[in-house]
């Protein structure tokens, strides 16, 4: 499961990094919670970044592809921006 959650997210994860976020896949529960954290890396673009309900909407459509069902929990790490 994990490994199609990953490459679900892969094109997110390109969008998000043309911009300097990481996009990582935390974990995908028993319950169909995908957990999911954006970090800024340095020089990252803040104004670039996306409302969280945005993208939290926008990568639970992707991850709905492996099982509808599935939500999101979307976990943001900004502050390491420089």
């Amino acid at each position: 499961m994990q490994e199609n959650m990953e490459e679900v997210l892969k094109d997110l994860r390109r969008c998000l990094e043309a911009d300097k976020f990481q996009l990582k896949l935390d974990s995908v529960g028993a319950d169909g919670t995908v957990t999911v954290v954006i970090e800024a890396l340095e020089g990252a673009c803040l104004d670039c970044l996306l409302p969280d309900e945005m993208l939290t909407n926008m990568i639970e459509m992707e991850i709905r592809r492996v099982n509808p069902e599935f939500r999101v929990n979307l976990i943001k790490r900004v502050e390491a921006a420089h």
